[in-house]
């Protein structure tokens, strides 16, 4: 910022003079900041399916062995979701930030125990994949509690 100081911020005395622009358009500024992380902290949709609620779990990070062990394990929640795709309802429905509409899936062929059919889990991902191709998908776990089945 030498040579900006040297030409634009100096005064006839010669001595630097503070850049009150720069200051003056920050504090503009500022209060949009806080407005805009507001609205994103507090999500409420009245388009939310009936039978979803913003505190669902949708995926949970990692696995554990106990319950006290599940307990510290990062779950992602339908609201943690929606805020990340910023969701708004449009003419009561669901939609992402380009517009597309929400849907949510159960996973049922991929939460442990019994390695289910092949046929089943291949169903299971053309189901998902073709779904992906009209919607933005979420897919929720079968398993919320983090803790495998035996």
């Amino acid at each position: 910022m030498g040579v900006v100081n040297n030409v634009y911020m100096r005064n006839f005395s010669n001595k630097p003079r503070v850049a009150y622009r720069v200051q003056i358009l920050s504090l503009l500024f500022l209060p949009l900041f806080f407005v805009g992380a507001c609205e994103k902290e507090s999500i409420t949709l009245t388009c939310l399916p009936e039978s979803r609620q913003l505190s669902d779990i949708v995926s949970v990070e990692g696995y554990a062995d106990t319950p006290e062990e599940a307990s510290k394990l990062k779950k992602v929640t339908i609201s943690d979701k929606l805020k990340k795709l910023q969701a708004r309802c449009d003419n009561n429905r669901l939609v992402d930030a380009g517009g597309k509409e929400i849907r949510f899936y159960n996973l049922q062929y991929v939460c442990g125990g019994a390695a289910p059919p092949e046929e089943f889990v291949s169903q299971q991902r053309e189901e998902i994949a073709a779904l992906e191709k009209k919607y933005t998908l979420i897919t929720m776990t079968c398993n919320p509690g983090g803790i495998p089945y035996p």
